[in-house]
């Protein structure tokens, strides 16, 4: 499977020629070209890359924001293709969280033959680093039962890996001794620009026996399968894209393929997914709607819908039939939505029972579904 490879790289002449070298192959797959970070959810339609070649601007701020602001806690290695200091780099990497990292020099002259001269060795750096980072995400998903929501002291681990612990504020671990109980409570979430990390966020502050979720991410189907697995690495509950038939089961989260809409049925009283059709619904397959529709029918009361970040307003009307079916219904608040459009239709229609910051949805799913405060 080849790497999806984003390039931020502000000189025109260094990005074309990276573009026509890496876009020909096989062994990459060039999720985004892009000047600067300012248009990178737009431009990568979400997907998370495997690895990152970048050069800041001088004004760097923004571009360091917008990146943690989208990719923000997914451990992606970087390529600093660059004439900036190290110490600079090294604070940059820092605060994007990235753990894996190298420097390659810019050439300042000759642009396009030297940049050229350079492929071999960037290329086996991309692979050296992606193959770190690899090894890093498997050695951290061996350590889940480290996290936090079992109350374990993670003061050994580096800050950049703290990202997915410290949204939680530690509000999780408050009863560790006390486990959810199964109780047919099923969860279903929905959202689109600034979902990636609006999910990791969420999945990777839950316990491992939180009861079952289903989610659609408008997100291309190419990438829906390694968004999941990539999830799945990260948190302790188990994350892997829906196939048709798969049983909704505590500790899991089922995400919607990319090109089929995601519905949900009662089997012999065990509710299990349907991979259901490819109609565009609200301009959108899959479709928030169409899940939440098919949830409100089928689990009623016991269902709990979010809806997240996202442009335009799939998910608000889906979300209006839980809350009439006696689910209780969440909406992410303005401030820390990527885009208030989704959530903020639902909010408009008065179909939202309760409104939270990003931080603070998991804590309320989990003291609530545990019965706690």
């Amino acid at each position: 499977m080849p790497l999806n490879l984003l390039i931020i790289e502000p000189n025109a002449l260094i990005r074309r020629t990276l573009h026509d070298f890496y876009g020909e192959g096989s062994d990459f797959s060039i999720i985004g070209k892009l000047h600067d970070a300012s248009t990178i959810e737009k431009r990568t339609l979400g997907v998370v890359p495997d690895i990152l070649i970048f050069d800041a601007q001088d004004n760097f701020d923004n571009d360091v924001e917008t990146l943690k602001t989208t990719f923000g806690g997914f451990l992606i290695p970087i390529l600093f293709f660059s004439n900036k200091s190290e110490t600079l780099l090294s604070k940059i990497a820092n605060r994007l969280g990235s753990l894996d990292w190298d420097v390659i020099q810019k050439p300042s002259i000759k642009i396009v033959q030297n940049t050229t001269l350079l492929i071999p060795s960037i290329t086996k750096k991309l692979r050296d680093l992606n193959l770190s980072a690899k090894m890093r995400i498997e050695a951290l998903s061996k350590q889940k039962s480290t996290k936090v929501s079992h109350g374990k002291d993670i003061t050994h681990i580096k800050e950049a890996e703290k990202y997915r612990y410290a949204s939680t504020k530690k509000q999780v671990a408050s009863n560790p001794n006390k486990r959810i109980i199964p109780n047919n409570k099923i969860v279903a979430i929905g959202t689109s620009t600034g979902g990636t990390t609006a999910l990791l966020n969420i999945f990777s502050s839950l316990p491992p026996d939180f009861p079952g979720i289903v989610a659609v991410i408008h997100m291309p189907v190419d990438f829906t399968g390694s968004f999941a697995a990539r999830l799945d690495s990260l948190c302790e509950i188990s994350v892997k894209e829906a196939k048709d038939g798969d049983l909704i089961l505590p500790g899991q989260a089922l995400l919607a393929r990319g090109d089929r809409h995601l519905e949900v049925s009662n089997i012999s009283g065990s509710f299990a997914v349907r991979v259901a059709g490819n109609h565009p619904v609200n301009g959108h397959c899959p479709s928030v709607d169409v899940l939440f529709s098919s949830v409100a029918q089928v689990i009623g009361q016991k269902a709990v819908g979010v809806i997240l970040t996202g442009m335009g307003k799939d998910g608000a009307s889906g979300l209006g039939k839980i809350k009439l079916a006696g689910g209780w219904t969440i909406a992410q608040n303005k401030s820390s939505s990527v885009v208030f459009g989704m959530p903020k239709a639902a909010i408009d229609e008065g179909h939202a029972s309760s409104v939270y910051s990003l931080d603070d949805i998991p804590n309320e799913l989990v003291k609530n579904l545990q019965g706690l405060g």
